[in-house]
């Protein structure tokens, strides 16, 4: 896909979509809870629509009473779809295969099978050790108390708190090492809460009591990580004004974070009944400097705004951008190297982002996608600074934002066939 720069500011109404880690969440809470818990607005990305479809298989074979059988689901390369399943498998009866695509085998879980096994779960791996494919034998599970490792995934530990309530003493989670992506865990907390569960916070303890899910009404709010795109294209493009359709931040998500990191990088934003409207309003900071453990998605589209923006930047907390769908911190580094050279990967943990005397004047740039949804959104905005580029393997968005490419032509960007270009 070819992409070329808007030529006015950037106007009118944006529609985001759905939140996919609040309907993923609440679809396992819905399953819990024998589907006495609606939800509204649910997403429609990709893993979404998988993670739906993968418990109406689960939920088939157990009323089937077709326990002897294994039942094989592929999950991917929905990292959140994989660990969720393999918490809740654990808890139910039958006997089942989880695996993925090529990239979710290299994706690993091994913190989350040795707790799930301290709790008495039966899992055995298929092929690599701490590695998808995993075989798990599902049984009633009591419970009682686990320490994880809290380091790698949030995922890991939403995915113990949520099936808690149905052990059959409770479950106290212990958290060790430094806590990555903490508002995810917040999330899921606020969404039990809500639905009844008695969850108590002692430290680095989380309490949860046997319980059941009550019935309810739940609306998935617009996504906040889907936002940081449309910050990033606001913050490139003068004069640009656009609204947020039906965003707030007074939100569940800690992604909300993005007014605070954008009002520094240049763009203002304002609150309405309606929405948040975002403006540019050339002010952005020269040096620049946040710590992403707890936003890890926000950091593609940070990391692409100061490059072109040519803000000296050092972005921190980014080791575990090498677990997602992509290596993201290693494609991020080359793909925005190709902008400026000077772009470095510092001890393995954070990207440095030197400001330049004189900017690297690039014409037709061709940008990898790297099979991962977030980089293809990261990188389109980049066309309002460098002029017509390149975006491989588009349709890669409809992971988590099936509708971008058309906000992004409506918004003002130009799409158009191919031209050829040497890849990056």
């Amino acid at each position: 896909m070819n992409i070329l720069p808007p030529a006015l500011p950037l106007k009118g109404k944006i529609n985001l979509p759905a939140s996919k880690s609040i309907s993923n969440r609440l679809l396992i809470m819905q399953y819990l809870s024998n589907s006495r818990i609606r939800i509204n607005n649910l997403s429609k990305a990709d893993d979404t629509v998988l993670m739906r479809h993968l418990l109406k298989k689960v939920k088939a074979n157990i009323d089937t009473g077709n326990s002897e059988n294994v039942c094989l689901l592929n999950c991917e390369n929905a990292g959140t779809v994989l660990r969720f399943l393999l918490a809740l498998l654990s808890s139910q009866s039958g006997k089942w295969l989880l695996t993925g695509s090529e990239r979710m085998k290299q994706r690993p879980v091994g913190s989350l099978v040795r707790a799930l096994k301290t709790l008495g779960a039966n899992i055995e791996y298929d092929d690599l050790q701490g590695f998808p494919p995993v075989k798990i034998s599902g049984k009633n599970l009591t419970g009682n108390s686990v320490t994880i490792d809290a380091s790698q995934s949030s995922q890991y530990i939403t995915a113990l708190m949520m099936i808690a309530p149905i052990l059959e003493k409770g479950l106290t989670i212990r958290l060790e090492n430094e806590i990555a992506s903490q508002p995810y865990i917040e999330m899921t907390k606020t969404l039990m809460i809500k639905a009844g569960i008695d969850i108590k916070t002692e430290g680095r303890n989380i309490l949860i009591s046997r319980g059941s899910y009550k019935s309810g009404v739940y609306y998935v709010e617009p996504d906040w990580s889907a936002a940081s795109y449309w910050y990033e294209a606001v913050a490139l493009t003068p004069g640009s004004e656009i609204m947020l359709d039906d965003l707030s931040g007074d939100s569940v998500q800690g992604d909300a974070i993005l007014i605070n990191i954008f009002n520094a990088l240049g763009v203002k934003t304002r609150q309405t009944d309606n929405g948040i409207v975002i403006q540019n309003i050339n002010k952005a900071v020269q040096d620049f400097e946040f710590d992403f453990t707890n936003y890890p998605d926000l950091a593609p589209a940070v990391a692409a705004t100061c490059t072109a923006l040519n803000i000296e930047a050092r972005l921190n907390g980014l080791k575990n951008l090498k677990i997602k769908e992509s290596n993201r911190f290693e494609a991020l580094h080359k793909e925005l190297s190709f902008l400026n050279p000077g772009i470095d990967i510092i001890n393995d943990e954070y990207l440095f982002i030197p400001k330049q005397k004189t900017p690297v004047k690039t014409k037709r740039l061709h940008f990898r996608t790297y099979h991962d949804h977030r980089m293809a959104m990261a990188f389109a905005p980049l066309a309002s600074v460098i002029g017509e580029i390149s975006i491989e393997d588009p349709k890669v968005v409809s992971k988590s934002y099936p509708g971008f490419w058309e906000e992004f032509q409506r918004s003002g960007f130009k799409v158009r066939d191919k031209f050829q270009a040497t890849p990056s």
